[in-house]
């Protein structure tokens, strides 16, 4: 079993861009200090007010990041998928988490302590440019995400999001609920069904259950189009 780990951790750390293209020193460092686990659905990798030591880099399925308040208030920031970070910012802060985050898919995952990634930066500065560039790109894309909640349309808010999704030719698979979609979008769960059927009626796109083919898409606007994601390939 822990050889089976090892060998786990070992292709996520030479997959995950994050930890890639480090010198010798600096990933065998990594290799011992990062640590490797998992999450069941709806488990929870963070707790809003929870101490923030640490990091996560997901290496598989999707976690649900979100902020709450007592009062009820629920907003799904983002959806993480294999090699986003979460919690980098708020450890390297001070103080206590302000996010949820929920696995809402079966969920593989690295965490490494902020004195482990402290002694990796020492080894290799390079290490601290790819954090910084990732928490760049998550801030960049949250000040885009502000203008489209204040600036664009329900509808334009959808069409936006389903461009940016990734696709198959011109189908998207959506991976999450629609209420989860309607809630990173700051529109009601009903508005999110209904304009899906005015922009199906209008040409626009095809919808057959989860999945939704779009008609002549333009090409999305990416608040940071140099910012890779996900796994290298």
């Amino acid at each position: 079993m822990t050889t089976r780990l090892n060998n786990s951790k070992t292709d996520a750390l030479e997959r995950i861009r994050l930890f890639s293209g480090l010198n010798d020193l600096a990933s065998r460092f990594l290799a011992n200090a990062a640590q490797m686990a998992s999450l069941k659905r709806n488990e929870y990798l963070v707790r809003r007010d929870g101490p923030a030591d640490c990091f996560f880099v997901v290496v598989q399925g999707r976690v649900e990041v979100s902020l709450s308040a007592d009062s009820g208030f629920h907003k799904v920031v983002e959806i993480a998928g294999p090699g986003d970070q979460i919690g980098e910012a708020m450890m390297f802060c001070g103080g206590n988490h302000l996010i949820d985050a929920r696995a809402i898919t079966s969920v593989n995952y690295l965490w490494l302590s902020k004195e482990d990634c402290l002694q990796a930066i020492v080894l290799d500065p390079t290490f601290a440019v790819k954090l910084l560039e990732a928490m760049s790109g998550r801030f960049v894309t949250l000040l885009a995400d502000i203008k489209a909640t204040n600036c664009l349309s329900a509808r334009e808010r959808i069409y936006q999001f389903l461009l940016t999704e990734p696709r198959e030719g011109n189908w998207v698979r959506l991976s999450v609920t629609k209420g989860t979609i309607a809630s990173m979008l700051g529109i009601a769960k009903e508005t999110l069904s209904r304009e899906l059927q005015r922009l199906s009626s209008d040409g626009l796109i095809r919808v057959e259950g989860s999945r939704i083919e779009l008609f002549d898409p333009p090409a999305a606007a990416r608040p940071c189009p140099n910012l890779k994601r996900g796994l290298e390939s």
